[in-house]
C-alpha cells in the first residue's frame, strides 16, 4: 500500500522508475532503422572532414543554418546507436526530455508540484507509443534530445530563479540560441515554451519575480525583452542564411498552403500520430505472447495505481484556467505541426500513405501531458462538494490510465518484436566481420546472406553490397570485436567477388593501370581512346566478369562500338546506341587456361570507338576525353 503524505514520494517515483525501465527496454530494441541513419553511418567510414563537408552541403542546399550542428549530432547518433550501452542512454535522455518538460509544466502552473510531475510522467509512459517513422530515439536518436534538453534545462533555471545576473542569464541564452538553430523544431518548441511561459505568468503572477503592468497584464518586463531578443535574433541568424542559400529542398517549402483542408488534417494527424490511439488500431493484440501481456498487466496495475494516490491529492486549478490550458496546449501542439504540414510531400505521405509519424509527431506529444493536466482539473471540479462523485471520477481516471498504459506496452511488444528482426542484419554484419580473417574471401552468398530481404532501408542509389563492406571493416577496426589472436583489425576484409569503383569503396591496387580518371562518388571515367584493367582475383568456381558501366554521349557522339581485349587478344566487340534496352551490363568469360587465383592476373583493355571532351560548349567544364563510366566488377559464380 501507498503511505499518505510525502511518504508516498519514494514508492511512486520508483513505480515510474520501474515504468521508464520497461519502456526503455522496449525502445532500445529497434536503432539505425531509415536510410538516413545509414547514410550518416557512411559519412564517419569518410572520415570528420567528409561529415563537416556534408554538412556545409547540407546547409547550403537546404539553407539551413543549423545542419552545421544538426549533422554531426545526427552522425553521432548513427554511430553510437550499435553499441548497446549507447543505446540505452540516448532512449534515456528521450524519455529525460519528458520528465524534464513534466517538471518544467508544474512548476509553471503548479508552483513545482511533485504531484504534478508525477502525474505528467504517467501520461506520457501510458500513451508513448514505440514507432520509428523518421521518430526519436530509433531514428535521429540525439537530433531531438540533445537540444530539447538543453533548452528545457535553460527555461526551467531562468523560470526558477528570475534574479540571475546578467552574465548567467547571457549564458542560458548563447546556449539555448545555439540550441535553437540545430533545427526549426527546437525554434518551434522553444518559442512554444516562451509563449506558455508568459501566458502562465499573466495568469500566476510570481511574487519573487519583478512585475509590470502592461495594459492592466502583469508582466515580467525583464524577462519578455530578454526572450524576445533571443527569439528575434536567432530568426534573424536563420533567415540571414536562407537568404544567402535560397532552399532547394523539397521538404523545406510551403508547396502543401493550396490545399487547406489537406493542410489542417495533416497538422491533426501528426499531433495525433504522437500517441498510442493513432497506433493501436493497427496492432493485432490477439498474436501478443501471454509473456508479454503478464508484463502488460503488472504495467497497468502500476500506473492504475500511483494516479489514483497522485489525483486524490492533485494541487487543482480553476475550471476555466484548465480549460484555457487545454486550450492554449492545443494551439501550440498545432503550431508546432504546421510547418511541415504546409508541405505537399508531407501531406501525401500521411493522408495517403498513412504514415503521419515524424519529428514533430514526438515534439507535439510532450503537450499530451499539459492537456492530461488540464482535462483532469476540469472532471475533478465538477465533483465539488460530491465526495463520492469525486471518488468515482478518480477511479475512472486512474483505471484509464492503467488500462492505457497495459494496452500500450502490449502494442509496443509487437513492435519491439518486429525492431528485433529488423535489425539483424546489423547483428549478421557484425559476425562476419569478426569472424572473417583476412585470408578467406568474402563469397557472393555470404554477403547476400547479411540483409537478404533488405530490411535495412537505404537511400536510392545506395551500393548495398559496398555499404555491408564498409561497415564491416570499420567495425573491425573498432576494437570491438574482442581480441581474437587470429583476428587483424589492421587488416581490411575484401570482397573478391565484387570491386566497386566509387571513390570511397576499396580497390584493390593496380585494378585501373591506365586510361582512367579520378575516381568520383559514383564510379570512375575512362580517359582516353582505351583502357586497362587487371581483372581482380576470382573466388572459386568462377570464370565470369561481369561490367556494370554507362556512356557518355553528346551532340557528336550518338554511337559507340567498344572493342574489348582479353590479353591482347581480340574477345568481343559491343555496339552501342543511347537508350539501348541491354546496356549497360556486360559478361567477359575467361578461359579456363588462364589463371585467376594469383600473380600474373589478365588483363581487360577496351577500346572506344568515340570519345568527347566535356569542355565543349553546352556539355561541362573539363577537358577528358570521356567515353566509359566504370560502376563495377563482379565474378559470378558457378552453381555446383
Amino acid at each position: 500500500m501507498l503511505g499518505k503524505g510525502k511518504d508516498a514520494r519514494w514508492p511512486i517515483t520508483g513505480g515510474i522508475l520501474l515504468l521508464v525501465i520497461v519502456q526503455v527496454t522496449q525502445f532500445a530494441i529497434g536503432y539505425r532503422l531509415t536510410a538516413d541513419d545509414a547514410m550518416f553511418l557512411q559519412y564517419v567510414w569518410q572520415g570528420w572532414d567528409h561529415v563537416w563537408a556534408e554538412a556545409a552541403r547540407m546547409a547550403e542546399f537546404s539553407g539551413r543554418i543549423g545542419h552545421y550542428l544538426m549533422t554531426p549530432l545526427n552522425v553521432l547518433g548513427a554511430l553510437w546507436a550499435g553499441d548497446p550501452v549507447s543505446r540505452w542512454l540516448m532512449v534515456l535522455g528521450h524519455f529525460w526530455v519528458m520528465g524534464l518538460f513534466a517538471c518544467y509544466f508544474s512548476t509553471l502552473v503548479a508552483r513545482g508540484s511533485w504531484r504534478v510531475c508525477a502525474l505528467l510522467m504517467l501520461t506520457f509512459l501510458a500513451l508513448h507509443p514505440l514507432a520509428y517513422e523518421h521518430m526519436p530515439p530509433n531514428a535521429y536518436p540525439l537530433q531531438n534530445t540533445i537540444p530539447f534538453l538543453i533548452i528545457l534545462f535553460a527555461r526551467l533555471h531562468l523560470w526558477r530563479r528570475p534574479n540571475l545576473s546578467l552574465g548567467a542569464q547571457f549564458g542560458l541564452c548563447l546556449v539555448s540560441g545555439l540550441a535553437m538553430l540545430v533545427s526549426e523544431f527546437v525554434f518551434l518548441l522553444t518559442t512554444a515554451l516562451l509563449a506558455a511561459e508568459h501566458l502562465a505568468n499573466t495568469a500566476f503572477p510570481q511574487p519573487a519575480s519583478p512585475q509590470q503592468r502592461l495594459l492592466g497584464i502583469p508582466v515580467r518586463t525583464r524577462a519578455l525583452v530578454r526572450d524576445l531578443v533571443l527569439v528575434i535574433t536567432v530568426f534573424a541568424i536563420y533567415l540571414g542564411y536562407r537568404f544567402h542559400h535560397p532552399s532547394q529542398y523539397e521538404g523545406n517549402t510551403p508547396s502543401g498552403l493550396a490545399h487547406p483542408y489537406r493542410f489542417w488534417l495533416t497538422s491533426v494527424y501528426h499531433v495525433f500520430a504522437g500517441t498510442a490511439f493513432f497506433r493501436l488500431p493497427d496492432v493485432e493484440l490477439a498474436s501478443v505472447a501471454r509473456f508479454s501481456w503478464a508484463i502488460a498487466t503488472i504495467v497497468g496495475i502500476v500506473s492504475a495505481t500511483c494516479s489514483a494516490w497522485l489525483l486524490r491529492r492533485l494541487p487543482l486549478r480553476s475550471a476555466r484556467a484548465a480549460l484555457a490550458m487545454m486550450i492554449i496546449a492545443c494551439c501550440l501542439m498545432l503550431y508546432i505541426a504546421f510547418p511541415l504540414a504546409s508541405t505537399a510531400r508531407q501531406q501525401l505521405w500521411c493522408l495517403e500513405l498513412g504514415t503521419c509519424g515524424y519529428l514533430d509527431s514526438r515534439v507535439s506529444y510532450l503537450g499530451i501531458g499539459a492537456i492530461a493536466y488540464a482535462l483532469a482539473i476540469l472532471l475533478l471540479r465538477t465533483a465539488d462538494g460530491h465526495p463520492r462523485l469525486r471518488r468515482g471520477i478518480i477511479a475512472l481516471m486512474a483505471l484509464f490510465i492503467g488500462v492505457a498504459a497495459a494496452m500500450n506496452h502490449a502494442a509496443n511488444s509487437r513492435m519491439a518484436e518486429r525492431m528485433a528482426q529488423n535489425v539483424i542484419p546489423w547483428k549478421h554484419a557484425d559476425e562476419l566481420a569478426c569472424d572473417s580473417g583476412t585470408d578467406s574471401p568474402l563469397s557472393t552468398p555470404k554477403m547476400a546472406a547479411i540483409d537478404p530481404n533488405q530490411a535495412i532501408t537505404m537511400h536510392a542509389g545506395t551500393n548495398r553490397r559496398i555499404f555491408w563492406l564498409q561497415y564491416m571493416n570499420a567495425h573491425r577496426a573498432s576494437g570491438t570485436c574482442g581480441k581474437s589472436p587470429t583476428l587483424d583489425t589492421q587488416s581490411a576484409l575484401v570482397d573478391r567477388a565484387y570491386t566497386s569503383f566509387e571513390s570511397n569503396a576499396p580497390v584493390p591496387n593496380g585494378t585501373l593501370v591506365n586510361g582512367w580518371s579520378q575516381r568520383e562518388t559514383w564510379g570512375v571515367w575512362s580517359d582516353g581512346t582505351s583502357s586497362t584493367i587487371v581483372v581482380p582475383p576470382a573466388p572459386p568456381k568462377a570464370r565470369t566478369l561481369r561490367v556494370r558501366f554507362q556512356l557518355f554521349w553528346g551532340p557528336s557522339v550518338n554511337q559507340q562500338t567498344i572493342q574489348v581485349y582479353l590479353n591482347n587478344e581480340f574477345y568481343e566487340r559491343w555496339p552501342m546506341v543511347p537508350n539501348q534496352s541491354d546496356c549497360c551490363v556486360r559478361d567477359i568469360h575467361v578461359p579456363s587456361d588462364l589463371s585467376l587465383a594469383g600473380p600474373g592476373q589478365p588483363e581487360i583493355r577496351l577500346e572506344y570507338s568515340h570519345t568527347r571532351i566535356p569542355g565543349f560548349p553546352g556539355e561541362g567544364g573539363d577537358v577528358r576525353h570521356l567515353a566509359l563510366g566504370l560502376h563495377s566488377l563482379e565474378w559470378i559464380e558457378e552453381e555446383p
